[in-house]
């Protein structure tokens, strides 16, 4: 479908980012040798020219959460139900 997949790429990028374990979302991305400090932990998987941030964030279940649950491509890769946040 024409248009489609820059926002596929988006969508895939960031479910890329959930940690099944702990049931949420890392913080975001950080480039190679970022170094540590408050609100990073550059210490999850590269991926491209970018290093996931481990580190716990408020936002980052409930930023992501709503706009994906619903559609067909993301709807049921995890439980949207079943996500921890953190407060």
């Amino acid at each position: 479908m024409p248009g489609t997949s820059e926002p596929n790429l988006a969508g895939d990028f960031v479910m890329a980012l959930f940690d099944p374990a702990l049931g949420r979302f890392y913080a975001g991305t950080v480039p190679p040798g970022t170094a540590a400090g408050p609100g990073i932990e550059p210490t999850g998987p590269q991926r491209g020219n970018d290093v996931i941030n481990v580190a716990d964030f408020l936002d980052s279940n409930s930023f992501t959460r709503w706009p994906w649950r619903g559609t067909a491509r993301y709807g049921n890769q995890i439980d949207w139900r079943d996500l921890h946040l953190l407060v």
